[in-house]
């Protein structure tokens, strides 16, 4: 068995003893925004001018499920499948987690394959459409021992103690830019970002700096203890 999902408050194994047997996980594709002029030769790209980020369509997920042995007679068939479709189907986006990938996919279900392949096969296939990225669970800097990756992970900070002035530097490996919520225990602070103040008020200070993708040089100013709390986005 290569383990579960966890969608829609439901373990698909541990609630309906289904496991899954085969997943397939499509990458999401860049939307491209190309123009052609006239009386000239190749086209303009203008697939990130408006963030400055490539932004990408939704994905497919198909996830192929065996139901377990002693969960199979007939008479319990019939049951079953409704009652897993219907847990299955929502009318909105929810997390998706898969068991031994690490982070949340946003998704809802696209399709349920029917009763009959159940009665046949016992299995059954669903395919989701998953927002393009997916979120890795932990902050930033905290916990950098646990599951690190040498390959894609950096040692780093976010909590910094300044006394008049500090120079940081804070590294976004995400996919795309990020916005961290900055918590401070003072109201007399700030951050100087790409030459441009920005004022922080104590406690929670959301939408005040945008991080782009790699390292960004901050300068923290005031004194008291200060957080950047952001989780990072991956393919």
């Amino acid at each position: 068995m290569l383990g579960q999902i966890e969608f829609n408050n439901i373990k698909t194994y541990d609630d309906f003893k289904f496991k899954i047997v085969n997943i397939s996980i499509s990458d999401p594709e860049p939307n491209l925004i190309l123009i052609s002029v006239p009386y000239s030769n190749g086209v303009y790209d203008f697939s990130s001018i408006a963030t400055g980020d490539i932004t990408y369509n939704t994905r497919e997920i198909t996830v192929e499920f065996e139901l377990d042995e002693y969960e199979a007679y007939q008479e319990k068939i019939n049951a079953v499948y409704y009652a897993f479709k219907n847990a299955l189907y929502t009318n909105e986006f929810k997390s998706l987690k898969i068991d031994w990938i690490e982070g949340i996919f946003i998704a809802r279900v696209k399709s349920i394959s029917s009763l009959e392949l159940l009665e046949e096969d016992r299995k059954i296939e669903v395919i989701f459409i998953a927002q393009p990225f997916r979120q890795l669970e932990h902050y930033e800097g905290d916990g950098i021992w646990d599951n690190i990756n040498f390959e894609t992970d950096i040692f780093q900070d976010n909590t910094y103690d300044v006394e008049g002035s500090l120079d940081i530097s804070l590294y976004n490996l995400g996919i795309k830019k990020c916005t961290p919520d900055i918590i401070t225990n003072s109201s007399e602070m700030s951050i100087i970002y790409k030459n441009k103040e920005y004022l922080l008020q104590g406690g929670s200070n959301k939408n005040k700096i945008i991080l782009d993708r790699g390292k960004n040089d901050l300068t923290i100013k005031g004194t008291g203890n200060i957080v950047f709390l952001w989780k990072r986005e991956v393919i």
